[in-house]
């Protein structure tokens, strides 16, 4: 199944080796919401954001042209910001 299939995409993430966090990939608002349970600020969730967004943004432009991979296909966050590769 393509990711560009799916309404949704839900990503667990190991962080720091001690603490799990769960970002889900909106991918038909393409917007990106990261949930932890031990937030203390935007700044540190902001490097998990900007890897799995770039990581879905290179995996759908794969599966738009795979010829010409590279193509942006942004994210937002779940505030606005743009996320982009």
């Amino acid at each position: 199944m393509n990711i560009s299939e799916c309404s949704r995409v839900f990503i667990p993430v190991h962080a720091n080796g001690n603490h799990w966090v769960f970002i889900e990939a909106d991918i038909e608002n393409r917007k990106v919401i990261y949930q932890d349970s031990m937030f203390i600020s935007k700044a540190a969730a902001q490097p998990r954001l900007e890897a799995a967004s770039s990581y879905l943004n290179k995996l759908l432009a794969y599966e738009k042209d795979p010829d010409n991979f590279g193509k942006r296909t942004d994210f937002d966050d779940e505030d606005g910001k743009r996320f982009e590769n």
